[in-house]
């Protein structure tokens, strides 16, 4: 089944063939659920106060400890509908710099748009999503963090990251991490299957579509994410100019229906070389896709000609449409977890990774 979800113009690549199996301090008042132990139902709220800041690219942070984060979840487990997931919590307590501010993500879901987030930033670290609390979802999405699960550093301090320790007991830590699982479950679909919830399938109800021709958002995009004023002229020459051409993001191929297939069986570890745009291009249907998957001329053509380490192999991963698990039935790899820049998705900050078809590589002897 081909589930395409990519507008060239505004979203990033998503499309796979899937099988079923400033330091600027504030305080406001927040409502927030009691320090209690978790329970499948709402805890009982209470007024406390809660300080926020504006942080900016390159700052650095301290990542609240696991007991504080819990105190601002709601009975979903989200912070003004963002979930916190139990994936993140090996990093409470780490300190780390802000890599991006994220105004603004690509959402792959039901909607195809690029949407404003509010108060949310990712931080710099290797560590991405390894879907263990959604049976192995492969994706590795980069996490978003509400500026209220952080702690801005003071000018001058310095310090070296802790490891989390939680406070409480363990008991009380792991009941915590049970309660963060079960919310990770949505209600089964239909045919029975489960469903899960993460922050990448909860970005449509989250983000807020956000017009290209908005220019506030560039302003943002300069003072908080360090954005060029150079790299945001060029964006929006560009955009006009599609505009008014028409012209299409896509690497059109020859193949008007099913694309060929390719299987030489990477594994992690193995060195292979990027084709040529022009073998790859072979490859495609009219829609620039291989059996499903978008190959991105602008984005992933910069590595054509590459040599690049396989880092990934993806079988499975979570649909943000039906939040189900999709067995990727197309041999399909992640190469030195290259990701998306946003430079040509309008400053995405979702940061996503390139998915690679076997086909569109080969080996280096």
């Amino acid at each position: 089944m081909c589930v395409k979800t990519y507008d060239p113009l505004i979203s990033t690549e998503l499309i796979m063939e899937l099988s079923e199996p400033n330091h600027k301090m504030s305080r406001r008042r927040v409502l927030l659920p009691s320090r209690q132990q978790p329970s499948g139902s709402r805890p009982h709220e209470s007024f406390v106060e809660f300080p926020e800041f504006r942080p900016q690219a390159g700052q650095w942070v301290t990542v609240r400890t696991l007991e504080e984060i819990f105190a601002s979840l709601d009975q979903d487990g989200t912070l003004e509908g963002l979930p916190f997931m139990p994936e993140m919590v090996s990093l409470c307590g780490k300190r780390l710099r802000v890599k991006r501010v994220a105004n603004k993500t690509c959402v792959n879901g039901a909607s195809i748009f690029i949407g404003r987030l509010d108060d949310c930033v990712v931080l710099q670290t290797p560590v991405r999503c390894d879907g263990s609390a959604h049976q192995g979802c492969e994706m590795g999405c980069q996490f978003f963090w509400k500026t209220q699960w952080l702690l801005p550093e003071e000018a001058g301090t310095s310090g070296s990251g802790n490891e989390y320790s939680d406070s409480k007991s363990d008991v009380q830590s792991q009941t915590s991490m049970q309660w963060l699982e079960e919310k990770s479950l949505a209600v089964p679909a239909d045919d029975g299957a489960p469903r899960y919830r993460c922050q990448a399938t909860e970005l449509v109800q989250i983000a807020q579509p956000i017009s290209p021709f908005k220019f506030k958002q560039y302003v943002d995009d300069h003072r908080r994410d360090n954005v060029s004023i150079s790299a945001i002229g060029s964006f929006l020459f560009s955009l006009v100019i599609k505009k008014l051409t028409r012209k299409s993001d896509s690497l059109a191929g020859p193949h008007e229906k099913r694309t060929p297939s390719g299987r030489i069986g990477l594994v992690i570890g193995e060195r292979v070389r990027v084709k040529s745009l022009a073998e790859i291009r072979k490859t495609l249907d009219v829609n620039g896709c291989n059996r499903g998957l978008w190959f991105d001329p602008q984005e992933m053509g910069q590595f054509c000609g590459l040599e690049l380490v396989v880092s990934r192999v993806v079988t499975k991963m979570i649909d943000e449409k039906t939040n189900k698990l999709r067995i990727v039935s197309q041999p399909t790899v992640v190469l030195s977890e290259t990701e998306c820049s946003g430079v040509f998705r309008r400053f995405c900050s979702r940061g996503m990774l390139h998915f690679w078809r076997e086909i569109w590589l080969e080996r280096v002897d």
